[in-house]
């Protein structure tokens, strides 16, 4: 068998070349054949040897120096070109093709050996010495993969194969370098390390060495019926499951092999099956739950989900998903950030919205509650920017999905905002995104139900939220009871001026809040009215001045506020001569005007005037401050206000005739009395008409 296979790997290649060698001819003339090659056309130089190659080869091989040393060494005297003469000295003495290739310099032309004329040079002295010597039976193929290593050497081969005036050569080469490791008794897995393909990883079957492998395990097969190897068993035996899913990613995609690849990835299943894998084992054995953001693109992907169909198929009983397996290895909030990432990637766009669902509904099967949806989305975390972040939407489906499955929970998407976030911080995301049209629909639904679990009190108590049961109450929770000068400007006044008017309009039955009241709860009148001065007197806050101002009035004029009691609340009941001095009286006085401009014909009784006030004394204020211009306005309309709360105090006519000092109709004051006296008597003689 391996003088044959000697004679195979040497004079095959030339037989080949031409198609022709007869059964009867003991020795093909390979040197007449090779000089067929368009290599070989030319004329081979004859030249004398040198004399001092042979006293050299004398002296080297006297001394007992290494072969393999010696021929280096000569090389360095050898013509660039080998003479015939040279050829044939080297045939008689029966020197070794090794030996040859060396002195050649064929060591050196790397993998452009085929361009080199010495290679067919060196192939017809190694044909010529088989058959000189047929005892020494040398191997072409045996040199060259001794130089260059079998991997190496094959792809050589490969290369030259595609050049068509080496084609047939190369061809040859390559049949040859096989049949050496059948002949050698190299095993599948031997010639797969050998080719390194045990290195190639992914790309085992693209690559150029894969079908000279294939080719050899069948030829192995043939050849050892009883030591049969496969395919799958050596892949297995090298590559971890991560590095074999992918190999079987990529097979699959080569058309030739796509069934066998599908075969093999069977039986990998089946065995994962038999050992009791589950999908979770497997999610880690494919290393995905270390992929991180590149796992919607990793070709595990593939064989992972291809195995979880296998094992559902066969285990109806624990039935799991591709999403499940996910959350068990990066956790809800990781399946979250790498479905976000993938979003983004045209690639993975797709598939990262159908997981995202997926992931939706596996919290949904699994009762997961919309508080607990919340932090795991880290939307207690957001801020306000919260109605803007993409996962705020998500968020609110999650939660009206499972209100609707469990519609006897107690509980709203506004009720979880609230148990993360202040109610303050709940405003201000809500006017943060009023300007976003892309958030517009989730204004209005936070809005509304904001404003919902402010006004009903029982519901807050079942969702244990805050007690803000009335405006009054909203108006701490917001901060506005500490907001100072600066509630002028403050949008969340605002607001809460909104959820006001919400309030009083679905609580038809209760007493109206209003502004001005919880103003002055708050803060007290004289603080109240100090803010709205002090604002007047700026031109970008004087318009919320007259609107604060116009509140304060109108609380002032609900019918449970006695208008004497504003007087006192005003501290005006202790200024004394300085009444006209003091800028709460003026105030007070422009109140009244107020007062009835919005009820005309009606009046309400007040008497403090008369009762702080002796009459003459305060008569004279009046006179006193009307001879002064800047308070000869407020002395006349005091002067009214002050005949206004006589009537209610009952002064007779003849009295106030005497304190305004009229005696007959030429008197200044007798119109002025004239009309007090007129109007006692339809007060107190008619009946007060409110």
């Amino acid at each position: 068998m391996r003088v044959r296979y000697a004679a195979l790997a040497t004079f095959v290649f030339v037989a080949n070349v031409v198609g022709a060698a007869k059964a009867t001819k003991h020795h093909i003339d390979t040197y007449d054949l090779v000089r067929q090659l368009p290599e070989f056309r030319r004329n081979i130089a004859t030249t004398s040897l040198l004399r001092g190659d042979n006293a050299a080869t004398t002296r080297d091989e006297e001394r007992g120096l290494p072969e393999s040393i010696i021929e280096k060494a000569k090389t360095a005297f050898t013509a660039t070109e080998v003479t015939e003469t040279t050829l044939k000295s080297w045939l008689n003495k029966g020197k070794s093709i090794d030996d040859v290739f060396t002195r050649m310099r064929l060591t050196q032309a790397g993998d452009k050996i085929f361009d080199n004329p010495q290679f067919f040079t060196w192939l017809k002295y190694a044909d010529d010495l088989s058959a000189a010597k047929p005892e020494k039976a040398p191997s072409v193929v045996a040199t060259l993969t001794a130089h260059y290593g079998d991997d190496v050497l094959l792809r050589i081969l490969q290369a030259a194969a595609k050049v068509k005036k080496h084609k047939e050569v190369a061809v040859t080469l390559e049949k040859a370098q096989v049949q050496r490791w059948l002949v050698g008794g190299e095993s599948v897995d031997d010639v797969f390390r050998l080719l390194k393909l045990d290195k190639a990883g992914a790309d085992v079957f693209s690559s150029p060495m894969y079908n000279t492998w294939a080719t050899y395990l069948k030829i192995f097969n043939g050849e050892n019926p009883t030591k049969k190897a496969n395919m799958y068993g050596v892949l297995r035996a090298h590559y971890s499951d991560d590095v074999l899913s992918k190999i079987f990613e990529a097979g699959k995609s080569i058309k030739s092999l796509t069934r066998d690849v599908k075969r093999m990835e069977a039986t990998y299943f089946q065995q994962l099956l038999g050992s009791g894998k589950t999908p979770d084992d497997v999610f880690v054995l494919l290393k995905l739950d270390k992929t991180g953001d590149d796992l919607l693109s990793s070709p595990q992907l593939n064989t992972f989900t291809n195995y979880m169909k296998m094992f559902n198929q066969e285990n109806p009983d624990k039935q799991t998903s591709l999403i499940a397996a996910m959350i068990t290895s990066y956790g809800d909030k990781g399946v979250i950030k790498l479905l976000e990432s993938g979003k983004k990637v045209p690639n993975t766009r797709e598939i990262a919205t159908d997981l995202e669902t997926a992931q939706f509904n596996h919290w949904l099967s699994n009762d997961k509650g919309p508080g607990v949806v919340f932090k795991t989305l880290s939307l207690n975390m957001a801020g306000n920017n919260l109605l803007s972040v993409p996962q705020f939407s998500k968020f609110t489906r999650y939660s009206d999905a499972f209100y609707n499955k469990y519609p006897g929970k107690k509980m709203t998407t506004m009720s979880i905002i609230r148990e993360s976030y202040s109610d303050i911080r709940v405003v201000k995301m809500i006017m943060a995104a009023e300007n976003v049209p892309s958030t517009k629909n989730a204004v209005k639904r936070m809005k509304g139900e904001l404003f919902k679990s402010w006004a009903d009190p029982e519901w807050s108590a079942v969702l244990k939220l805050k007690a803000v049961s009335n405006p009054d109450a909203v108006f701490k929770s917001l901060h506005l009871d500490t907001a100072g000068d600066a509630i002028f400007v403050n949008p969340v006044y605002k607001y809460w001026k909104k959820f006001m008017k919400f309030y009083n309009k679905v609580n038809p039955s209760t007493a109206d809040f209003n502004i001005g009241s919880t103003l002055t709860t708050n803060y007290g009148d004289i603080a109240v009215v100090k803010m709205i001065m002090a604002a007047e007197q700026i031109p970008h806050k004087q318009n919320a001045a007259r609107s604060m101002e116009h509140d304060l009035f109108k609380s002032w004029t609900d019918p449970s506020i006695k208008l004497d009691d504003v007087f006192i609340s005003l501290k005006l009941d202790i200024a004394g001569d300085k009444l006209f001095a003091n800028p709460m009286f003026s105030f007070w006085m422009k109140f009244l005007d107020d007062y009835n401009r919005m009820v005309p014909g009606k009046s309400r009784p007040r008497t403090i005037l008369t009762k702080i006030y002796d009459d003459e004394a305060l008569l004279n204020m009046i006179n006193v401050a009307r001879e002064n211009p800047s308070t000869k306005t407020l002395a006349n309309k005091l002067e009214t206000e002050m005949l206004t709360q006589f009537l209610y105090a009952e002064k007779q006519p003849m009295d106030v005739a005497k304190l305004l000092n009229v005696r007959e109709k030429s008197d200044p004051n007798w119109k002025l009395w004239k009309k007090y006296m007129q109007d006692y008597h339809k007060v107190h003689f008619r009946g007060i008409t409110n």
